[in-house]
């Protein structure tokens, strides 16, 4: 992780752990940290707790892009803070 990434450790039940690495007017770009080292839930584990901090830090406006463990990029779908779906990278037109 470099120095400008910030580590949220959710304080929810479910806890995931994830690294806000850039936020803009139109996205929020996290990277997913759980694995071995850090034996918590993922962020696709957890995306339902994942948006509702993420809309309550940023707002509920912005899209939401995750690196995932495996190293795949996509997005949490999600309205008003309440996930509804992943979205492939292939499919964002970034």
């Amino acid at each position: 992780m470099g120095p400008l990434e910030l580590v949220r450790l959710s304080q929810r039940k479910r806890k995931s752990a994830y690294a806000v690495v850039k936020v803009d007017e139109a996205f929020v770009w996290l990277k997913d940290i759980a694995g071995d080292d850090l034996p918590v839930p993922s962020v696709t584990n957890d995306a339902e707790g994942v948006c509702a901090d993420l809309a309550l830090m940023y707002g509920d406006n912005r899209r939401f892009i995750d690196r995932d463990s495996s190293g795949h990029w996509g997005e949490l779908v999600h309205e008003a803070g309440v996930f509804k779906d992943f979205r492939a990278a292939e499919e964002l037109g970034l």
